[in-house]
């Protein structure tokens, strides 16, 4: 007749068990990673062309949204029309470093370009356009800009 109790080769077989499992979901939360950062600079940009289309509408002037590829950098503008001085024509908003580990897709719309620029008007529109964010393991997501209303959507894109 056996003891109650469990002996030690069951509790090993349950330790490795629970090892196993562990190391599968540690896998997996690493593996997508890359795409959690990808994912989180998109809506990070997305919200910028939003703010952009906002601002230009309420404050009845120009917002212009510049990516420069060489310099790995996202760059929000507004019209300078106070008057103060002629020489600065665009005032600085703010600025977005472009992690590493992202980079900028070339499309149809800034192939043979080194610097992409999307501007939002006084009337709700925009220059139209779409921005593909890249990341190392290969996949794309697009924010697609639409020209006349300036409306500002994300969506996973074909790598």
């Amino acid at each position: 007749m056996r003891d109650k109790g469990v002996t030690l080769i069951e509790l090993l077989v349950v330790l490795f068990i629970i090892g196993a499992a562990f190391a599968l979901v540690g896998v997996t939360f690493f593996r997508s990673k890359e795409d959690i950062d990808l994912k989180t600079f998109t809506r990070e940009v997305s919200a910028s062309l939003r703010y952009a289309r906002i601002r230009a509408v309420a404050e009845k002037k120009i917002y212009a949204f510049v990516i420069s590829k060489d310099e790995k950098i996202c760059v929000l503008y507004s019209e300078n029309i106070t008057g103060e001085n002629d020489d600065d024509l665009w005032k600085k908003i703010s600025s977005k470093k472009i992690p590493e580990g992202i980079e900028l897709e070339d499309s149809e719309d800034n192939k043979k370009q080194d610097i992409l620029r999307i501007d939002f008007s006084p009337e709700g529109g925009s220059t139209g356009g779409e921005i593909k964010f890249k990341n190392l393991k290969g996949s794309v997501i697009q924010i697609i800009i639409e020209q006349i209303t300036g409306r500002v959507t994300i969506q996973k894109a074909q790598s």
